[in-house]
């Protein structure tokens, strides 16, 4: 069982909050999203960083949060052009 859905089932406990399975999921999708989005910030802000010769930050650094904050919140879409629309 995923920590997601050990999660979801540990929020429908009447004993702990009560929600119902959807109210669970929707509860945990928007902590995972900020969670993922901070982690995207502080990528972003590293990597300006990086522009400064004298900071040592490695692309796999940056990889690596870039990967940590998808496997949080899959759902993010990518980069999206200045044309474009992002897809759902």
């Amino acid at each position: 069982m995923s920590a997601r859905d050990r999660l979801t089932e540990q929020l429908r406990n009447p004993g702990l909050v009560g929600l119902d399975e959807e109210e669970a999921v929707e509860l945990i999708d928007a902590f995972a999203h900020e969670l993922a989005g901070e982690i995207r910030e502080e990528r972003d802000a590293m990597r300006e960083e990086k522009k400064d010769p004298r900071i040592a930050i490695t692309e796999d650094s940056l990889g690596g949060m870039d990967y940590a904050a998808s496997l949080i919140d899959p759902y993010h879409p990518g980069p999206v052009r200045p044309d474009e629309e992002p897809t759902p």
